[in-house]
Formats: structure tokens, sequence, C-alpha cells
């Protein structure tokens, strides 16, 4: 039971980089933290401020200790007042274990820029801003990895150098230079390989006897030694995430050696099993009941004719032709399919919330121009007041650093906003929701690489077949949410007592 008197809350702000520590952001949203507590009639109990530290995560510093502090003070606070959402928490299910956590205390999550409360529609709305958090981290992510794949196009490789080259710059950007002290035994491993007169094993001992040893000072073990002589990067080709292109660098021996060798190898019988065989792409991740995974590999017929074929090893007859097994795979996809009102609702929700988020930023961003152009007023008036004497010097160049430094604060609280305008948002929703709608084509469109992580994106789990049918123990949140949100829209009329999202919401509900 709370302690009666005054209403109490803490208030929880975060930034993730330190050029935003060094600049104001924090302060920003401290400023419109307590207003809004303020506004709703709160005294801050107390504030934590997290200084560069991802939400990426759920073990912050600030907020470890923030929710120690709530579960021994719950009986005195009210609530919880945070910037944004994403301020929180930008994984899904850290933001609900975090939400349980001051819920079962008691305590009620406020964001003073969203839309957020106890309310059907605000549960709504706070599911839908978590998940766009998410989103949009995911979406950060993925433009990560494509920056990645540039480079690989560009002939940049990015990643942890292989033996023998070293991460440097080649026409100044980030590359690999060779090491020519670990290259030589490089070009000799792939030259005794060529000659074909050694085993791989018998050529690993001798270049080890030669002292070949690993950055780390060990020998080399026979895996590693094996991806050694796998590896393009050695001959100047760059091939990952589904590119491949030719390297800018200066490779370690030449195409004609590293295919040659690549030859010897397969003719010799040694090749190893592709686990990543692009022409299976539901390899490990289909378990039979028992746990057992699923293989993928091709058959060949009496005429010559190969046919594709998935099947458990452990189970006897439970093979099954790789198209049959694929299709209904994309029919179990196609069960999680949202319905287009169940869409619609959504990207209608979101597009409200970020409209009135744009809004309430568009206030925000006037008010700071405002305060700067007051500032400089100030700071020219106080320029001329040193020079006709009537501020001592001293004093003048203190009051101006004052000054200077709000000034530098408030243009750089000016970088955090988005502004009014994002032409991507409609595309972006346009593109998500498709793929929501059309689950199974959606997977069956895509390249084997993104039909691997869908997999598992999908279902963390993997997915049981058994009896002829798919399942799954563990689903994505967003296909958890599927029946919650259809539950959502059922009640999606003005019922008495309840009160809208926003008023555009609200104009909705009259006209329709």
């Amino acid at each position: 039971m709370k302690i009666s008197g005054n209403k109490k809350c803490l208030i929880y702000i975060r930034v993730s980089s330190k050029e935003q520590v060094e600049g104001t952001s924090l302060d920003m949203q401290d400023r419109i933290c307590r207003d809004y507590a303020n506004r709703k009639g709160f005294e801050v109990l107390k504030l934590f401020r997290e200084e560069g530290e991802s939400a990426k995560t759920a073990n912050r510093t600030k907020l470890l200790e923030m929710m120690s502090f709530a579960s021994k003070h719950y009986k005195e606070i009210e609530s919880l007042i945070i910037h944004k959402v994403d301020r929180l928490a930008r994984e899904v299910e850290d933001y609900a274990n975090i939400k349980r956590h001051f819920k079962n205390l008691g305590i009620q999550i406020y964001s003073a820029t969203e839309n957020i409360d106890d309310t059907p529609f605000g549960k709504f709305a706070e599911t839908m801003l978590a998940g766009w958090a998410q989103f949009d981290n995911d979406v950060r992510r993925e433009r990560c990895s494509g920056g990645m794949r540039d480079a690989i196009i560009e002939g940049r490789y990015t990643w942890m150098a292989p033996i023998g080259f070293k991460n440097g710059r080649v026409f100044g950007k980030p590359n690999l230079e060779i090491i020519e002290e670990k290259a030589r035994y490089i070009r000799e491993i792939f030259e005794l390989v060529a000659t074909d007169k050694y085993t791989r094993r018998e050529v690993r001992k001798m270049i080890t006897e030669k002292g070949f040893r690993l950055n780390n000072g060990k020998p080399v073990s026979e895996q590693y030694f094996s991806d050694i002589l796998r590896n393009k990067v050695y001959c100047g080709i760059i091939e990952k995430m589904g590119v491949a292109a030719k390297g800018i660098f200066e490779p370690i021996i030449s195409e004609e050696l590293f295919f040659k060798v690549q030859d010897i190898i397969n003719r010799n019988g040694k090749r190893k099993y592709n686990k990543s065989n692009p022409n299976f792409p539901l390899k490990d991740i289909v378990f039979s009941k028992e746990g057992y995974k699923y293989s993928g590999s091709y058959s060949t017929g009496r005429k010559g004719r190969k046919y594709g074929n998935y099947r458990c090893n452990k189970i006897l007859g439970s093979g099954m032709r790789k198209e049959d097994f694929e299709r209904d795979y994309k029919k179990y996809l196609n069960t999680f399919n949202f319905k287009k009102e169940i869409s619609d609702l959504i990207k209608t929700t979101i597009e409200i919330n970020w409209k009135e988020a744009i809004k309430n930023e568009i206030k925000n961003e006037q008010k700071t121009r405002i305060r700067i152009i007051k500032l400089k007023e100030q700071r020219k008036n106080v320029i001329e007041k040193i020079a006709k004497g009537i501020i001592p010097d001293e004093a003048g160049r203190e009051h101006l650093e004052g000054l200077e430094g709000e000034i530098r604060g408030l243009e750089s609280d000016l970088g955090q906003f988005k502004g009014g305008n994002d032409k991507g948002l409609e595309n972006i929703l346009n593109e998500t929701f498709y793929f929501l709608e059309n689950i199974g084509e959606s997977w069956n469109n895509q390249e084997y690489t993104e039909q691997r992580a869908l997999n598992w994106f999908l279902f963390p789990k993997g997915v049981i077949f058994d009896k002829g049918e798919f399942g799954t123990s563990e689903t994505a949140f967003i296909l958890n949410k599927k029946t919650t949100l259809q539950g959502v829209k059922s009640s999606m009329v003005d019922p008495s007592g309840v009160e809208p999202l926003t008023s555009s919401l609200q104009m909705r509900h009259s006209t329709s």
C-alpha cells in the first residue's frame, strides 16, 4: 500500500554514446521529464542518469540500481517517468521484463513524449512502441550488415584478419595487409599440397616442424589447417554474407594455385561436407520430436538425375522430397500470416504515435531554437558591455563561457531531433506488413542466407516435424502478439469510459 501524501516518482534518462554525454542530450531528457512530472503533480524522489550505455542489454549500471532502489522504496513511489520507451529498452523482451518488475511493485511507467497509459489503447500503444524500438534497432543492425556488404563489393575485408594478414588500411580504408613472416608459411602450405605428393596431415606436420604457429603461439590444429586451405581470401577473393568479390588488397597466393589445391583436395575425397549447403535452407533448424536434427542431401536416380531429400538419420523412413518438405514448411509459415485488418490497425497506430512524437519534437525544437537566439543576443550584449568597460574583463569572460557552454549544449540537442519528415517510414511499414501478411511467400522468395536468418528469427528454438506436420514450442515476439492484437482489434469500438489513444484516433472512431 502506498504511503499517503505527495505523489512521488523516479526519473530514468539514458544516452548511449560519449558524444551525447558530453553534449546535453541528458539535460534535455531531464528537463522534459521534470516538466512532465510537474504537469502530473509528481514530486521527483530520485533521478537515475545512465551515461553512455546501450539499451541493447538490460545489464546497465543505473537501470539495475534504479530497480533495486524501487524494490526497497516501492511504498512511496507512484510512477517511473522516462523520456521515451526506447530509452528504457530497445529489445521487446527486456522492456517486458522491466515493466513486469515495476508493475509487481505497483509502479506505473509513463513516457514524457509518448501516449502510453493503463487503458487498453495505451497498453496497445506501449506494446507497439516497444516493438518499434526493437524494429529500429534491427534496422540499424541490418544497415550495418548492408555496410559490410558494400565493403565486400568495394573489395575491402573488414573482419578479423586470417593468419598471414593483419588488419590495416589500403587506399586509406580498412582492409588487409600481408605479414610476410607468416605469409611465407601460407605460400609453402599451398605449394606443398599442390604437388600432390603429400597428404594434408603430412604437410601440416612438415610446416609445424619448420616453426609455423598461430598468432597466440600454438600449433595449427587439423581443423584450422583445413580452413586455411579452403579460405579464398588468400588468393584475393572475399566471400561472405552471400556476396563474393575480388579484393583490392595484395593476395598471398595466386588464384591458379588456390584452385589447383581445391581440385586435389576434392579428387582425393578429403572434402568436408558443406554445413551451409544453400540448397537446403531447412537443414539443422527442423528436429524430430525426440530432438534429432533433419539434414539435407542429394541422391542420384537410375537415369542419373539428382533428387534432393531431407531426412533424420536417427529415424528410419523419415526421408522426404526436398520440394514437398519446403512446400509444407511454407504452408506452416502461412498459418502465422496477419490478416490485413490487423496489419492496418498496427500500421495506423504506429503512424499516429509517430506523428504525435514528431509534433512534440517540433515543439521542443522550436523552443530550443528560440532559446539559442536569446542566448546569442545575450552573448552579443555581454561582448558590447565588455568592450565599453561596463563589465570587467574577467567577469565578462566567465559569463561568456557559461553562455557558450549552454549554446553548444542546445545546439547538440538540435542534433537529437528527427525532424518532421521521414519519407522512408511508409516504405518500411509497407515492406514490413507485406511480410507479416505473406510470411510463407516472403520466406520462399529470399536468398539462402536470408531464409536461414528468418528461420531462426521466427522460431528461436527450431521447428518440430512429427507425423507429417510442423510445429514449434516458441515463436518470435511479433507472432506471439498476433492473438493479442486480434483481441485488441475486436474491442476497438468507442467503449464508455475508455479514452482513445489520441485526439486523432478519437476522430477516426467518431467518423467510423
